[in-house]
């Protein structure tokens, strides 16, 4: 059984995301325990993401920098094939998604529910405007939806994604295909931020960014002591 701890990252011609998406990984409690995986596509940035990668020291990291420009999705897919070739249970990230630092942990936590059949998949990231009571600062929901920004699957899911993987928008693919109806296991305060306000595929402007996108409060605003819960 394969159970290296593996990060998968793609990232494409957005240097200035990627240094703070680094920096907020290297304070996640546990990254020396894990090895980055980064697949890069090609751009005239190419060489500074190369250099800001190179300078990541928090655990081993091996970029891979693809040949031409494969795009988001299946530039995904290579990320995470080479993901599953290393460990059953593998988090994925994007050049524009912050990690809180006990982003790992709470993923570490959630690996157990791979046994739970009605789970697909872990996700960091929760849409929530609103302050979460001091209860609630390590909660845990069962939410039927897939959410892409800092998420977790374990290989038998992984087996079928692969399968029935679609090059034009993947995760809408996940959520309303592939999924069916089954859970991702989601914090009330979201243990991830996204930050790609400009250059995004999906983002026409930093306006729809902010409205939708963005959280309010999330976990990296705030030291959280304690133990992981369900609700």
């Amino acid at each position: 059984m394969k159970t290296n701890p593996v990060i998968t990252m793609t990232a494409f011609n957005r240097p200035q995301y990627l240094a703070q998406v680094l920096s907020y990984l290297c304070r996640c409690s546990g990254i020396e325990k894990y090895t980055l995986l980064p697949c890069v596509d090609p751009s005239p940035q190419v060489q500074e993401i190369a250099d800001i990668f190179a300078t990541f020291k928090a655990c081993p990291c091996y970029p891979l920098i693809n040949g031409g420009v494969l795009g988001n999705s299946a530039n995904t897919l290579k990320a995470l094939s080479q993901g599953f070739s290393h460990s059953n249970y593998v988090i994925h990230l994007e050049d524009d998604v912050l990690l809180a630092s006990d982003a790992l942990e709470m993923f570490e936590h959630c690996q157990r529910f791979g046994e739970n059949e009605l789970v697909f998949s872990v996700s960091a990231y929760r849409k929530s405007n609103i302050n979460v009571d001091q209860r609630d600062m390590r909660s845990l929901l069962y939410k039927q939806w897939f959410s892409p920004w800092g998420w977790a699957t374990w290989q038998d899911r992984w087996q079928e994604i692969r399968a029935n993987w679609e090059l034009t928008g993947w995760d809408v693919h996940l959520n309303e295909n592939v999924r069916r109806g089954r859970f991702q296991i989601v914090p009330v305060l979201s243990r991830a931020q996204n930050i790609g306000a400009e250059g995004g595929t999906h983002v026409p402007n930093p306006l729809f960014h902010e409205q939708y996108h963005r959280v309010r409060h999330w976990a990296g605003d705030v030291e959280i002591k304690g133990k992981w819960q369900i609700r």
